[in-house]
C-alpha cells in the first residue's frame, strides 16, 4: 500500500534538499524547474490572493452568476475559466490578458452559448470588476468570428512544412535586423503573413449584428494564444469523435452529434493544431518586432496604441517556445502508444510498456504524462537515475502547459503524483518498500484560527500532496461534501475534512504532527470534531472495518439480518417487544459490543477505547472516503478482479492512472452500509429498551450525542450489491460509453439498461435525446441526477462530480425543452444551465 500513500512535503523538492546525481542535469535546468514550481505553487495551494489580490473576489463573482453550474466539455464552466487564467498566468501573459482568459466566454462567443453576462447590459458590470483593457479584450473575444478567423483565415492557409520553413526564415530575418540592420519586406514569410494579417489589422463582422469590428494584429495574436490555452484545457477524445478528427488535423469536418460523452477519455488529437497556432503566433511576434524596429530606425519610436502596441506578446513555453510543429500522424501514433501502455499493462508487461512509452516520447516529446508513467516503470525496477530524469522532464512539461494532456485526472493531481515520483527517485528508495517521510512543522498559527478551514488546509500543503485520483486537498473537501449531503452532524463532516491529517493506518499524510498539532486543529474545528479526527487516525481502521466486521459476514447473511432487524425494530416500536437472542443482534453484539471496543494505537500500541457509535461513524466516513477515491487503478493494485475488495493482491508496479475504469468498490461499500444500518437499528432498539426500563438518560460515554444519519445510497443502506453483478454492470457501461462506434446507439442502449448507478442513466438519457425520445430522456436524466446527488461523488471519475452534475442538468433541461442539437456545432454550444 505504500505506493498509494507517499506524502510529498514542500521541503522535499527543493534542490538543496534533493541533490541530483545525474551527470547531464545542469544546475540551470534544476533552477528552471524550481522557478516553474514556485510560479505554480499558489495555484496548487489555492493561495490565489498571492497571484492577484482581486482574484478570489473575481472567482466569487463568476460563481454568483452560475458559472459553476454550467457544463463545459470536461467539467464546469467555472473550472475551465479558472484553468485558462492559470495557464495564461503561468505563460507570463499580462494581467489584462489573464483576466480576459478568466472571463473569456462570459458574453457567449462563436463557439458556445454561455452568456453569464448580457453584453447589452452587463459590460459596465464586467468592466467594474476587471478594468477597461481586460473588458475590451473580453468583449472582442466574444463578438468576433473566432473559428473562421483562427482556422479558416490563418491555420488552414499554411501547410505544416511551410510553417516550419517560415519559422526558420523568420529567425534569420530577425537576426539580420538585429545584427546588420537589414529589413526586407519582400521575404516570402513576411509577404504571406502580411497578406493574411496586415500590420493595420483586420475588419471582421460581429457574429450577431453583422456590424464591422476592427481588430489589431496584436489582438489577433492574443486570441491565438488564448485559443491555445482554451483548447489545451478542454479538448480530449470526445471532441475527436464529435468532429471526426481521426487524422489529428482538427479540421472540424465530422458531424457525429450523437457521440456519447465522456467517451473513452483518451487524450485528444489537438496538439498538431495548437503547435500550428503557436508557430503562427511566433511569426506574428517576429513580424511585429521587425515592423517596430524598422519604424524606429526611420525615426518614429513612439508606441502606437491604435495598434495595441501596449499589449505585450509573451511566448508560451510549449512546443519549445512555439518553434516546433508536431506532425499530425506522429501525434496519433504517440497517443495510441501511450494509451496502450498505460491502459493495458497486464497484456504486455512492464518491458513492453517501457518500449511503447519511449516510442511515444520520441514521436511526441512535448507532453509530460508519458515521461511520468515511464518514470514509474523505472522506479519499480530500481532505476533511480533514469526515473529522476524522466520525472523532471514530465514535471517541467506539465508545469509549462498548466493543464493536463491526459485529462482523466486533474492537473493538480498529475503534478502531485509526479512530485511524489521525483521525491522517491531522489531518495533512491524503491516505492514498493515502506518509507516514512520526515515530519514537517505546521505553518499554521494556533493562536489565530482561520475562519476558512479550506484555506487553512491549503496553508499546510494539502493541495500539494497526492491522493489516488488528485490532490489530498480535493479528497478532503470531497469527503466533507459527501458527508454534508448525507446530513451528517457538523463534527462528523469536519472529521471528514481533516480525516487523515495526522496520518492513519492507510496513508502517511501527516500534514499535522499529532504530538504537537492537536491544539492547532482543535482550535479550528472544535473539541468534538478533533477527537473524532484523532481517533480516526490512530485506530487500526483497516483491520477494524474489514477483518473484524465486513469479512465476518457473508452477503446473504447481511441481507437476512437487514430483514430481521427491520422486523425487530417494528416489534420494538409497535409491540414494545425486545429479544437480545435474535441472531442478528447476537452476532453484532459479539463483533461490536454495546460498550464499544478496546483497540491498539497503530503507532504506540497503547489501548484506545472506541464506542460503537464512533465505529459506525467511521464506517460511514469510510463509505464516503472509498467512494471518492477508488477507481480501476486500485483494482489493479490489489487484484480486485472478483469485486470483493479483499486486498489480496500486491501489484505495486501497477501503472497510475491505468485505464480509468470505474472501480469495483460498490459491493464492499454496500456491505459497509448494511452493517452501518444494523448498528443504527441495534442502537435504536438498545436505547428504547433502556428507556422502557426507566433509564432515559443520554450516555455520553457511549457517544449517544452523536447522531447516526442514514446515507441515502443503496436505498438508504438496505441493499447489498452482488459483487459479480457489479462487475457485469461496470463492463457493460464501459463498453457502451467507450466503444459506441462498434455497436451503435441501439446496442449501447441495451447495455446501459443493465446498469445500476447514476452515470449509466445519464448516458442513456443522451442516447434517448439523440433519438428524439424526450420523455424517456427526462426520466433517465432525473434518475441519474438523483443518484449522483445522493452519492456526492462520481462513479466514473474521469470527470469531476461537478462536471457530471452540470452535464446531467443540461440533458434534463433539453429533455424538458423537447429539443436536441442535430449537428456537432450545436452540441458544442451546449453548457448553459438555466
Amino acid at each position: 500500500q505504500q505506493l498509494l500513500s507517499e506524502k510529498l512535503f514542500h521541503s522535499s523538492i527543493k534542490p538543496s534538499a534533493m541533490p541530483s546525481s545525474l551527470s547531464d542535469s545542469a544546475p540551470h535546468q534544476t533552477q528552471h524547474l524550481q522557478t516553474l514550481l514556485e510560479s505554480a505553487r499558489p495555484f496548487l495551494r489555492g493561495e490565489l490572493e498571492s497571484v492577484d489580490q482581486s482574484l478570489p473576489s473575481l472567482i466569487a463573482v463568476l460563481r454568483s452568476v452560475g458559472a459553476g453550474e454550467c457544463w463545459h466539455k470536461h467539467g464546469s464552466f467555472l473550472d475551465h475559466l479558472v484553468d485558462i487564467y492559470r495557464i495564461l498566468k503561468l505563460w507570463k501573459a499580462q494581467d489584462a490578458v489573464c483576466l480576459c482568459g478568466l472571463f473569456h466566454s462570459a458574453y457567449s462567443n462563436s463557439y458556445v452559448n454561455l452568456a453569464i453576462f448580457d453584453p447589452s447590459t452587463g459590460r459596465d458590470t464586467v468592466r467594474g470588476h476587471v478594468g477597461d483593457a481586460a473588458e475590451r479584450l473580453i468583449h472582442l473575444f466574444c463578438i468576433v468570428p473566432r473559428q473562421s478567423l483562427i482556422h479558416d483565415d490563418l491555420l488552414f492557409c499554411y501547410a505544416d512544412a511551410e510553417l516550419v520553413e517560415h519559422l526558420a526564415s523568420s529567425q534569420i530575418s530577425l537576426k539580420n535586423a538585429k545584427e546588420k540592420d537589414v529589413y526586407d519586406g519582400e521575404e516570402a514569410w513576411r509577404k504571406k503573413l502580411q497578406s493574411l494579417l496586415p500590420d493595420k489589422g483586420l475588419t471582421l463582422k460581429h457574429i450577431k449584428t453583422g456590424e464591422n469590428v476592427s481588430i489589431s494584429r496584436r489582438v489577433v495574436a492574443i486570441f491565438l494564444m488564448m485559443t491555445m490555452a482554451d483548447f489545451s484545457d478542454q479538448l480530449f477524445g470526445f471532441q475527436d469523435n464529435l468532429f471526426g478528427n481521426s487524422d489529428g488535423r482538427l479540421e472540424f469536418i465530422g458531424n457525429s452529434f450523437d457521440a456519447l460523452w465522456p467517451g473513452d477519455g483518451k487524450p485528444g488529437l489537438w496538439m498538431n493544431s495548437i503547435s500550428r497556432m503557436g508557430a503562427i503566433y511566433t511569426l506574428i511576434i517576429r513580424e511585429e518586432e521587425l515592423f517596430i524596429q524598422e519604424r524606429t530606425k526611420n525615426g518614429n519610436d513612439g508606441m502606437l496604441r491604435e495598434r495595441d502596441e501596449d499589449i505585450e506578446l509573451v511566448i508560451p513555453p510549449v512546443f519549445e517556445k512555439c518553434t516546433r510543429v508536431l506532425d499530425a500522424r506522429e501525434q496519433v501514433i504517440a497517443r495510441d502508444l501511450y494509451w496502450e501502455a498505460v491502459c493495458q499493462v497486464s497484456k504486455r508487461g512492464l518491458e513492453g510498456n517501457e518500449e511503447m512509452l519511449k516510442s511515444c516520447i520520441e514521436k511526441n516529446p512535448f507532453v509530460g504524462e508519458p515521461h511520468v508513467v515511464l518514470s514509474q516503470i523505472f522506479l519499480s525496477k530500481g532505476w533511480f537515475e533514469e526515473a529522476e530524469k524522466e520525472t523532471e522532464k514530465g514535471l517541467r512539461l506539465m508545469l509549462e502547459w498548466g493543464s493536463p494532456w491526459d485529462k482523466r485526472t486533474s492537473w493538480e493531481g498529475w503534478i502531485a503524483w509526479t512530485r511524489v515520483l521525483l521525491m522517491k527517485a531522489k531518495e533512491r528508495l524503491n516505492t514498493s518498500k515502506p518509507c516514512w517521510n520526515p515530519p514537517v512543522p505546521s505553518s499554521a498559527d494556533s493562536s489565530n484560527p482561520s475562519t476558512n478551514l479550506i484555506a487553512f488546509l491549503r496553508s499546510v500543503g494539502a493541495g500539494e500532496c497526492w491522493h489516488k485520483h488528485g490532490s489530498f486537498l480535493d479528497h478532503l473537501v470531497d469527503t466533507y461534501r459527501i458527508l454534508k449531503l448525507w446530513k451528517a452532524q457538523d463534527a462528523v463532516c469536519l472529521c471528514g475534512l481533516f480525516h487523515s491529517a495526522y496520518s492513519n493506518s492507510y496513508v502517511n499524510l501527516a500534514i499535522f504532527d499529532p504530538s504537537t498539532g492537536r491544539d492547532t486543529v482543535r482550535g479550528h474545528v472544535g473539541d468534538a470534531a478533533e477527537r473524532l479526527i484523532h481517533l480516526f487516525c490512530i485506530v487500526p481502521r483497516h483491520s477494524l472495518i474489514h477483518d473484524d466486521l465486513l469479512f465476518c459476514y457473508t452477503d446473504a447473511e447481511l441481507v437476512e439480518h437487514l430483514a430481521s432487524s427491520q422486523i425487530s425494530l417494528k416489534n420494538a416500536k409497535e409491540k414494545d417487544v425486545y429479544d437480545e437472542e435474535e441472531a442478528w443482534r447476537k452476532k453484532l453484539q459479539s463483533l461490536l459490543p454495546d460498550k464499544g471496543l478496546t483497540l491498539k494505537h497503530i503507532k504506540t500500541g497503547e489501548n484506545v477505547s472506541v464506542s460503537r457509535r464512533v465505529v459506525a461513524i467511521f464506517l460511514m466516513t469510510k463509505m464516503a472516503d472509498f467512494s471518492d477515491q477508488l477507481f480501476g487503478f486500485q483494482d489493479n493494485v490489489f487484484d480486485n478482479s472478483d469485486g470483493r475488495l479483499e486486498f489480496i493482491g500486491n501489484n505495486f508496479d501497477a501503472l497510475w492512472p491505468g485505464d480509468g475504469k470505474p472501480g469495483l468498490w460498490m459491493n464492499s461499500i454496500s456491505r459497509m452500509g448494511a452493517i452501518y444500518t444494523l448498528i443504527v437499528r441495534e442502537e435504536e432498539v438498545l436505547i428504547q429498551e433502556r428507556k422502557k426500563n426507566g433509564n432515559d438518560e443520554m450516555l455520553r460515554e457511549r457517544d449517544e450525542d452523536i447522531e447516526l444519519a442514514i446515507p441515502p445510497v443503496f436505498d438508504k443502506c438496505t441493499r447489498v450489491l452482488d459483487a459479480r453483478e457489479q462487475i457485469v454492470a461496470r463492463d457493460l457501461y464501459w463498453e457502451a460509453v467507450c466503444q459506441v462506434s462498434k455497436r451503435g446507439l441501439e446496442g449501447n442502449e441495451e447495455m446501459l439498461k443493465s446498469c445500476i448507478v447514476g452515470e449509466p442513466h445519464v448516458v442513456l438519457s443522451q442516447i434517448y435525446l439523440s433519438k428524439g425520445r424526450f420523455e424517456e430522456a427526462e426520466k433517465e436524466a432525473e434518475k441519474g441526477l438523483r443518484l449522483m446527488l445522493e452519492w456526492g461523488s462520481p462513479w466514473d471519475k474521469r470527470t469531476s462530480w461537478e462536471g457530471w452534475i452540470d452535464w446531467t442538468r443540461v440533458l434534463l433541461m433539453k429533455a424538458k425543452e423537447r429539443s436536441w442539437p442535430r449537428n456537432s456545432w450545436g452540441f458544442l454550444s451546449l453548457g448553459l444551465v438555466k
